[in-house]
């Protein structure tokens, strides 16, 4: 994703989770976001106009950081 591109969303308790996440293994939030989320983000940057898409992209980064 190239930087200034896409600007996302996302809930306050999802953004607390990858800034845990990103703590726990001592990596920039902005690096995690671009090597681990981008695929993710990308899938759904065209959709984000439904709930329904959101709630999936939320879910799918769940998903990431759980892994």
């Amino acid at each position: 994703m190239k930087k200034g591109t896409k600007t996302i969303n996302i809930s306050p308790e999802l953004h607390q989770k990858i800034r845990i996440h990103c703590a726990k293994n001592d990596i920039k939030i902005n690096e995690f976001i671009e090597k681990e989320l981008e695929e993710i983000i990308l899938n759904y940057v065209f959709e984000f106009d439904t709930p329904e898409m959101i709630e999936k992209m939320r879910v799918d980064i769940e998903k990431k950081l759980e892994s």
